[in-house]
């Protein structure tokens, strides 16, 4: 969309309440850009010089991000230098977009995972021009973003510094709008942040963590928490995401983040339970980068296969599971997020309607 220089392609929510690319063929030249820059269509399977490590900050910074806190320190080192920082935050209506920042102080609020599908509307044409005018730029988000970003510029850029985070896949805005009305229902209250990874219970057991507009508030284990089961059972990710083309340990991105989960079995002295980090260094610039950020930084090599073994969620594609068909029907029929949580309960009932909404879907796939 924002490659177009016609302005012919818009963004538009399908009934499963994820955002796609819709072109308007009337004012269509059929120029090709769209085609070129796409990160799917000109996906390419690379080799690139690995390097892993496990980091964790020597800063009081760690309880408010998700990990180790390594991105606050990697930001910290552009934002010092000059230099702009674009991820992602919750804006006033409990969605996610990306924004740039220009000092530290305006760090916090990209920090922490938000396990929402974040707009990107305008960021690309953004950073293309920061980086014209010779401002150092990061980018974090996930993988498939750091291609895209690529794709947009079209050529290197040597002031370009590209984070990914491991994910698992992109759950559904729609779906997460659902449940914060069932939230706000339950409560009698406007919720105004969600803090997906609230460690106050501990790294390796986090809590999700709702504020209330009247300064109260409330956590739930994530492994109690009916969104993040959904979430972590694969039901509401985007299609694209059960089939991910940038799940490889080489990736496009300079650096990957993202949780060092099983650190305390086999180096057991950098866990604390506030966050440990593993990081895989991809480029001479990541290493360079990473260089630069090391002062606050406790940081040693680590074997990428130990840390992330080649079965990680964060390494393959997920499987789609049988209800997410019966489970997205409901949410098209808008039916209650109670109801569309039902549909993932392994009932007798569930199994025969699964059945059916599956076998219609196939009928009807078969006649387009």
């Amino acid at each position: 969309m924002q490659a177009c220089i016609n302005g012919c392609i818009s963004m538009e929510h399908d009934d499963e309440g994820f955002v796609y690319p819709v072109v308007n063929e009337h004012s269509c030249v059929e120029c090709g850009l769209c085609d070129r820059v796409c990160p799917v269509k000109n996906h390419k399977e690379f080799e690139t010089n690995n390097q892993g490590f496990i980091a964790r900050s020597m800063l009081n910074n760690r309880i408010n991000s998700s990990s180790g806190g390594v991105f606050y320190l990697l930001a910290q080192t552009i934002l010092q230098e000059g230099g702009v920082v674009c991820g992602a935050v919750y804006n006033e209506k409990n969605l996610v977009n990306h924004v740039i920042i220009d000092n530290v102080k305006s760090i916090a609020p990209l920090l922490g995972s938000k396990y929402i599908q974040s707009d990107l509307d305008g960021i690309f044409v953004k950073i293309k021009e920061y980086l014209k005018n010779g401002r150092k730029v990061l980018f974090s988000g996930t993988a498939c973003q750091v291609a895209g970003l690529k794709g947009f510029l079209i050529k290197e850029y040597d002031n370009l510094f590209t984070i990914d985070v491991l994910c698992h896949g992109v759950p559904s805005p729609g779906v997460w709008l659902k449940y914060v009305q069932y939230i706000e229902n339950k409560e009698k209250k406007i919720l105004e942040h969600v803090n997906f990874r609230d460690k106050t219970t501990g790294w390796h057991d986090y809590s999700i963590l709702h504020k209330f507009d009247d300064g109260d508030y409330f956590r739930e284990y994530a492994s109690e928490n009916s969104f993040m089961k959904l979430f972590l059972s694969d039901y509401i990710l985007r299609p694209s995401c059960y089939d991910c083309k940038f799940k490889n340990i080489s990736r496009i991105s300079d650096i990957t983040i993202g949780d060092a989960w099983g650190i305390e079995k086999w180096k057991p002295e950098l866990d604390d339970n506030n966050g440990t980090s593993v990081i895989i260094v991809h480029s001479k610039k990541g290493k360079e980068f990473l260089e630069m950020s090391r002062t606050n930084l406790e940081i040693i090599p680590c074997k990428i296969d130990k840390m992330l073994p080649p079965d990680a969620a964060s390494r393959k594609s997920p499987f789609m599971p049988r209800g997410r068909a019966l489970f997205f029907h409901r949410f098209k029929k808008k039916r209650s997020y109670q109801n569309m949580v039902a549909a993932t309960k392994p009932t007798f009932i569930n199994k025969v309607l699964r059945r059916i909404v599956v076998n219609k879907k196939i009928k009807n796939d078969y006649k387009l």
